[in-house]
């Protein structure tokens, strides 16, 4: 809906929104819209309610091809049989249906997308396939009279229902029984109809429909008679109208309800009895699937944490016995080398320093990597202690003092995944090395806690001078920290600002005890 000044707004509505369109007309506060295979739609602007109007209500066709209006504010539709008018009360909203089409006239031809107008001369103009049609407003057309619809017979297997089986008739005319009431397995139906009428009986066709189980009416026959087998249970309403062309459809029409009952294996009560043990079932079956998984999946977790706890002790074992033990030869050569050069050799020596240093840090290095291998390193309580002891080591002897806070209670002896400790340990290794290079801090904190039932917090923090922590995050040290945080599922966020020291925070997810 566009308004004058361009804007606009969507119309949320099903039957709109499903519809294609043929053509567009507004008439005071109602758009009138012709849609393909829809009919004719009367929609409130004001109100947002619409109205449908179908060959049920007595258009010539579901296509409308056009539509306009007079001045009498009368609306015209181009339909795919000839011509309808719906001439609406704009005060009470009632409507009322007629049809102009003549048989063997281009009224009743089919009409152009869009090609109908209302000229200054209240003539009305109408492209159809078989022409161009003229129509006086004003003429009106004289309408023939058809005779009402009757019902005559039901059948149920074609045979006629016992009076013994409903409580009454209709009239007193045919026998077709009120509050008709059928079990599931009489759902083999016959019902004969007729429009008594003795002008162009011959010409007489016929449309029904069974409400509950179709939508439309039938296409035109001149059948008078229809079989439904195989009903399945629910409420019908069968409905019979008659068609003549030149005069329309019949306006009383045959109508006639009737219910059939479900079997109980029909009912909802059954079936929602069925679902439930289905689901029950396969639910059953897929916690039993579920259990047998967990448990294969437990056990090939607990032979892999064997192994992985064997293969790593011996790893552990044999890196000391071999590099350990090389590189405490490499030391004492270099002691003896530096004895012996005596006096003098000054590059010699310092060359040999170089080398003695480069040992220490390797052999301190491969005690990293021995502990990593340990088992009980994956212990948190023995990460904390790691932790402890890299950090005496880091700010002994600087002035700075390292303080080492263990709030982790009886979680102490939670067990992280194996390649946790490596990862932990060179994160704060890192920190450490930023707290003492750069913050020019005086006290240094490492505080291990437990922080909520799925998580440990491990923090590190300074009062030193702070840092711009968008610049941090640009380095390289930063950028190793977060992906050795990532390996672990973990948060590694840090907190800075310029004179307000520093807070490294490595928040890692574990499972709840």
């Amino acid at each position: 809906m566009v308004s004058k000044d361009f804007k606009f707004r969507k119309i949320e509505n099903p039957l709109l929104n499903r519809t294609g369109y043929m053509s567009f007309d507004v008439l005071g506060k109602y758009f009138l819209l012709a849609t393909s295979n829809r009919g004719f739609i009367l929609y409130n602007s004001v109100t947002g309610q619409c109205r449908q109007f179908t060959t049920r209500d007595g258009l010539n066709s579901d296509f409308i091809y056009s539509v306009i209006t007079d001045h009498k504010n009368k609306i015209w539709l181009g339909t795919g049989r000839g011509i309808n008018k719906i001439v609406v009360d704009t005060v009470s909203g009632t409507t009322r249906v007629s049809n102009l089409s003549i048989p063997g006239d281009i009224s009743s031809a089919e009409s152009n997308q869009g090609a109908g107008i209302y000229d200054s001369g209240n003539n009305l103009w109408f492209g159809t396939v078989a022409g161009l049609f003229k129509f006086l407003s004003d003429s009106g057309i004289k309408q023939t009279y058809l005779p009402p619809v009757v019902l005559q017979e039901v059948e149920v297997f074609s045979k006629e229902i016992p009076a013994s089986r409903y409580s009454g008739l209709q009239n007193n005319w045919y026998t077709i029984p009120k509050n008709l009431v059928l079990s599931h397995n009489e759902n083999h139906l016959t019902f004969s109809f007729r429009c008594p009428s003795f002008m162009r009986s011959e010409s007489i066709l016929y449309q029904y429909q069974l409400e509950g189980m179709e939508k439309t009416y039938s296409a035109l026959t001149p059948n008078h008679f229809v079989i439904y087998p195989s009903l399945p249970p629910g409420h019908y309403t069968f409905r019979a109208r008659a068609y003549v062309e030149g005069v329309g459809y019949s306006r009383d029409n045959a109508a006639f309800s009737f219910d059939i009952r479900a079997a109980f294996y029909q009912t909802l009560y059954f079936k929602f009895l069925l679902l439930l043990l289905v689901m029950g079932l396969i639910l059953w079956i897929q916690w039993f699937r579920m259990r047998m998984r967990m448990n294969r999946l437990n056990q090939m977790e607990e032979v892999k944490r064997d192994e992985n706890i064997k293969v790593r002790q011996t790893a552990s074992e044999d890196f000391h016995d071999e590099v350990g033990n090389s590189l405490t030869r490499i030391q004492v050569l270099t002691d003896v080398l530096q004895t012996k050069l005596g006096n003098g050799h000054f590059e010699e020596k310092r060359i040999i320093g170089q080398i003695k240093e480069n040992v220490s840090g390797l052999y301190q290095g491969t005690r990293d990597i021995l502990w990593a291998l340990n088992p009980e390193s994956d212990l948190i309580k023995e990460i904390g202690h790691r932790l402890e002891s890299l950090g005496i080591d880091v700010f002994q002897d600087t002035g700075i003092c390292f303080k080492y806070e263990n709030q982790l209670g009886e979680s102490e002896n939670l067990k992280l995944p194996g390649n946790y400790n490596r990862n932990i340990m060179m994160i704060f290794k890192e920190a450490m090395s930023n707290c003492l290079k750069h913050a020019q801090a005086r006290h240094v904190k490492l505080k291990v806690q437990k922080s909520g039932p799925d998580e440990i917090l491990i923090g590190l923090s300074d009062d030193g001078i702070g840092f711009n922590t968008l610049f941090i995050k640009k380095g390289h040290g930063f950028q190793n920290m977060q992906k050795r945080a990532n390996r672990m599922k973990a948060l590694f966020m840090i907190n800075s600002a310029s004179g307000e020291g520093s807070c490294y925070e490595l928040r890692i997810p574990v499972m709840p005890a």
